[in-house]
């Protein structure tokens, strides 16, 4: 029961409080420079490797218990030139993948970089074709979701890692699956150390490798947020060796690493560049054009809002660097904000969203929420949407594990933390947000539900779960344009045995649905 407390608690705090960040995509890899060119550039791309690497790691999987070796581990030796198989089918999968699917690929992902820590090398090629696989797999699992426990893949993956050990080996299944994702929690978290070491061994070794410029690429992403200006002299360096090759998505990355760094005069020669180079019937090309375009107004602004005094602009300087990713600028801005104006929701919030931003903290997050006096001033959506998306998880992960005994001891123990995160919501329904709509109905099923929370009435909490459509109609008629609310709604539907009920949920017309998934969810009903 805890596990699907967890699970759809955390699917409220991706509804509200992790908004996604925009699209960085790149294009397609390109060839990149000549040799000659990486050659030429030995001494800088030295200098920038000395200024990224942490030094000498010791592999991920050193020292791991046996549990991660079973599962992670392939049947047969493979050769050093299919390390980076993996990858590519994770980049193969297409958007409309399920959750199922990615996890299971990103597990085939930690099971190619096991195979890549431990392949034999015969000669200099495989050494480094075996390079290459460890940037780019270290690469992929150094994003913040991958190093915190609170998040939403954390509990998919919680799940996955249940399925994989049940039956095998020694111990019960319930301790195998933690012991294993616990490792792979912390492992995760040298991840980065690792990239950055990695990248530089390629790139001090092997400067003519024509994969050189991708790295750079990829470097200066990890690198941007505590240190833009580098992540610029990397994209600058990576701009240099493609030449001709160079696209015009490479070129609009560049321009935005600059617009970061504060750096028009790198960042307008790239974006005219790349403006010049984009084809005009590309879509993609021309969102990340635009996507450019607002990262440059929004450095503009920051840069115009350095002296300001005033709250307003200050906070908006602060929400920028955010939106920004100048994570170092940001925190160090909001600290001073919160010292000034610690009963500030709109500070609080932007707060809490930096620690989300950076590192993906949901727990650090959490404190920021709940370390604020009672009485906030402001307390608009945008605080409420991550006070309570926030509250859930924490409510979740750290509330939800001391529940125990009756129903009535369950009720003590979560009712101070509860009675926080109900006053939200209804705060946030009482706004007029159609997901306040939603969220208030499924505390009322959860609610309703409680009696059967003792783990001894499995039957009768089905019965109850095939009772509640009419909740979900009539939530629908409060909210029609609501996707989320049409979702419950037809989840609660195939769950009921009213036929007349779910007939009558069919005829209703579908709501804005720009990816088709509610169309298609609507014909299975």
């Amino acid at each position: 029961m805890i596990a699907s407390h967890r699970l759809g608690l955390s699917l409220v705090t991706l509804l509200l409080a992790c908004r996604p960040s925009p699209d960085r995509a790149t294009g397609t890899r390109t060839p990149g420079g000549t040799q000659a060119n990486a050659a030429g550039s030995a001494a800088l791309l030295a200098e920038l490797a000395d200024a990224i690497d942490p030094g000498e790691q010791p592999p991920l999987f050193q020292n791991a218990p046996p549990v991660v070796v079973e599962i992670t581990a392939p049947g047969n030796a493979v050769e050093a030139a299919t390390l980076e198989a993996p990858l590519e089918a994770w980049e193969t999968l297409p958007a409309s993948a399920s959750n199922n699917a990615r996890t299971v690929a990103i597990i085939q992902l930690a099971r190619g970089l096991l195979t890549a820590e431990s392949a034999r090398v015969r000669d200099d090629h495989d050494r480094v074709v075996r390079l290459r696989a460890l940037e780019r797999l270290y690469g992929f699992f150094d994003q913040p979701m991958f190093v915190n426990d609170r998040s939403f893949f954390a509990a998919v993956f919680g799940q996955a890692a249940k399925v994989a050990t049940a039956g095998k080996g020694q111990g019960t299944d319930e301790a195998r699956a933690m012991e294993l994702v616990s490792f792979a929690f912390d492992a995760m978290k040298r991840a980065g150390a690792l990239h950055l070491h990695t990248a530089a061994v390629l790139m001090r070794e092997h400067p003519g490798d024509r994969h050189v410029p991708d790295v750079l690429d990829r470097v200066a992403r990890s690198v941007a947020g505590e240190q833009p200006e580098l992540a610029v002299r990397l994209r600058n360096l990576g701009v240099e060796l493609r030449g001709e090759y160079v696209t015009a998505a490479q070129l609009l990355e560049q321009a935005r690493s600059c617009y970061i760094a504060f750096d028009s005069g790198c960042g307008d020669p790239a974006l005219a560049r790349g403006k010049s180079k984009a084809a005009a019937a590309d879509a993609a090309l021309a969102k990340q054009i635009a996507e450019v375009e607002t990262v440059r107004e929004q450095a503009a602004k920051v840069r115009a809002n350095e002296q300001a005094t005033a709250l307003e602009p200050r906070l908006e300087r602060a929400q920028l660097l955010v939106e920004l990713g100048r994570q170092r600028d940001a925190a160090s801005t909001l600290k001073a904000l919160l010292a000034e104006f610690p009963d500030d929701a709109r500070v609080v919030t932007t707060a809490a969203r930096q620690v989300m931003s950076d590192k993906f903290d949901l727990e650090g997050a959490y404190r920021v929420i709940a370390s604020a006096p009672a009485k906030l001033q402001h307390r608009d959506r945008a605080y409420l949407e991550a006070a309570i998306g926030l509250r859930a998880t924490h409510f979740a992960y750290e509330v939800m594990p001391r529940v125990r005994g009756s129903i009535a001891e369950m009720m003590t123990t979560i009712a101070p933390e509860y009675a926080l995160l109900k006053a939200d919501i209804l705060e946030y329904e009482a706004g007029g947000a159609d997901l306040g709509k939603v969220i208030r109905t499924l505390v009322e099923i959860g609610e309703a539900a409680l009696p059967f929370a003792d783990g001894k009435s499995d039957r009768e909490l089905l019965a109850f779960a095939r009772r509640q459509l009419p909740k979900g109609l009539a939530l629908q008629g409060r909210a029609p344009e609501s996707p989320e609310a049409w979702r419950l709604t037809s989840g609660l539907a195939l769950l009921s045995e009213d036929r007349a009920k779910v007939l009558s949920f069919a005829d209703r017309p579908v709501p804005p649905d720009a990816d088709g998934t509610l169309a298609l969810q609507h014909a299975q009903l």
